[in-house]
């Protein structure tokens, strides 16, 4: 198949946020439909699953993120073009979702204790599936973003997932308050529509094509070149060691709604849909930098005088931190943000209050993914970025994996509570902060740059 049609970067990377959008709106396990912070936690509730089961929810959702990082990145490798890859895995994930709403259809989801079981299988496997896209989706976007306009690009990338989130925020609110097992139904089985629609935007791109990265004769000469790439670059090791300890915000992330919905807050399950929108939104203002709203109308009106603001309109953004200060940056104000959140959380009495504590969480979260993007992509010398992609998220995320399910099994035996499970996560984003303004520094691609711009 010849991708080789000329298409300007504006046009080509506006059809790859066509299907960001679709994955915001009801996509499978990334939509505001599955969100595991969100409806997923309402429907743990109705199971009558314990706080365990949070963690767990928690571990799934992370370990399929990460344990098919350097398999795909391995086959990734292999392929000229990632988009038809990218379409038959949103299919495959958007599939194992649906058997778990078609199941709760045709049986009304009445043994509550099987369709625990079942939603943990589905969901697992969901996520494993969906996961495996990760190295071919960042691939994908480094051959069709400029690299001078990583940080910023990205931010609209992941911006357009929250557009698409809040959007369908609001419709999940409206659709959980029909209960279980019927709001359940429809958000599991739409995601496989969802799926298919976005499949269907992927291949509409036109994907330069690309280089094959030099072949490795098997798997195992392959895992070899990835234990080379961390003996090699110092750094980055460091940066694995610092993703570590910001698994903090996992661990609140995990457990915020669980506290708001049983905290004697006189928060309904219902209102667990607009806490997805509101973390998008947070998502949004990330992306968009939090001053945008305000700035952007001042910078069109400068123009119509013929004058130019002298702010960037995404100012305090993360890819706007990105792109001057590099992702070493971008990740402390995810701790920052990150802790702010926390005493948000410790001092909300109401579900407006939990409202904000998600805005936090949403901001948080982009500065992370901007910031790991980058300190990935701009680490890797050469085009195929699909190895470094593979690595460093299945390097960075396995104590997210783990600790928040250890946290909610204490928390079931009352060795934790709550709040004391936020204080112990508000030291480790101390731990954190101090960490990366210490120990790590900006990859050798991001200070390459910096220098050829000053040159």
């Amino acid at each position: 198949m010849n991708e080789k049609n000329e298409v300007s970067p504006e046009l080509n990377f506006a059809k790859a946020n066509i299907y960001q959008f679709l994955r915001g709106v009801g996509g499978p396990v990334w939509g505001s439909g599955a969100a595991y912070y969100g409806p997923l936690m309402a429907l743990l509730g109705f199971l009558g699953a314990s706080e365990f089961y949070n963690g767990v929810v928690n571990a799934l959702f992370w370990l399929g993120f990460i344990l098919t990082q350097v398999p795909a990145a391995y086959y990734s490798e292999r392929l000229r073009y990632k988009k038809w890859a990218m379409g038959f895995i949103f299919i495959l994930a958007g599939a194992s979702m649906f058997v778990f709403g078609f199941t709760l259809f045709i049986t009304g989801g009445t043994n509550l204790k099987l369709m625990l079981i079942l939603f943990i299988i589905c969901y697992g496997i969901a996520t494993i599936i969906s996961g495996s896209a990760t190295p071919l989706i960042f691939s994908l976007l480094f051959k069709i973003i400029p690299p001078k306009k990583l940080g910023s690009w990205l931010g609209v990338f992941f911006m357009m997932m929250s557009v698409g989130g809040l959007l369908g925020g609001p419709v999940v609110k409206k659709i959980l308050q029909m209960g279980y097992p019927a709001a359940f139904e429809i958000l599991f089985m739409s995601t496989f529509a969802f799926a298919v629609a976005m499949a269907i935007a992927t291949w509409l791109i036109n994907e330069p094509e690309g280089e094959l990265a030099p072949q490795k004769e098997n798997f195992g000469v392959y895992i070899k070149h990835i234990i080379s790439i961390m003996k090699n670059d110092k750094n980055l090791v460091r940066f694995f060691v610092g993703m570590w300890i910001v698994v903090g915000h996992y661990i609140c992330v995990t457990f915020y709604s669980r506290y708001a919905l049983t905290g004697g807050f006189g928060i309904n399950e219902d209102q667990a849909g607009l806490f997805v929108s509101m973390n998008l939104l947070g998502y949004l203002m990330a992306s968009l930098g939090p001053l945008f709203i305000v700035l952007y109308p001042l910078s069109l009106i400068t123009k119509m005088i013929g004058a130019k603001l002298p702010l960037s309109v995404n100012i305090f953004g993360a890819g706007w931190i990105a792109d001057r200060f590099g992702p070493k940056y971008t990740l402390i104000t995810f701790q920052i943000v990150a802790f702010l959140g926390v005493t948000i959380a410790m001092m909300a009495r109401n579900v407006y209050m939990f409202y904000v504590v998600w805005v936090f969480a949403g901001f948080a979260q982009i500065c992370n993914n901007i910031g790991y993007s980058n300190m990935t992509l701009l680490s890797c010398p050469i085009q195929d970025k699909s190895s470094y992609v593979g690595l460093v998220n299945f390097a960075v995320f396995p104590f997210v994996v783990i600790v928040p399910m250890v946290v909610g099994a204490l928390i079931e035996r009352n060795i934790l509570n709550y709040t004391s499970t936020f204080i112990i996560s508000m030291i480790m984003m101390v731990i954190a902060i101090l960490y990366f303004v210490f120990f790590v520094d900006n990859p050798q691609g991001y200070k390459d740059m910096k220098a050829q711009k000053s040159a």
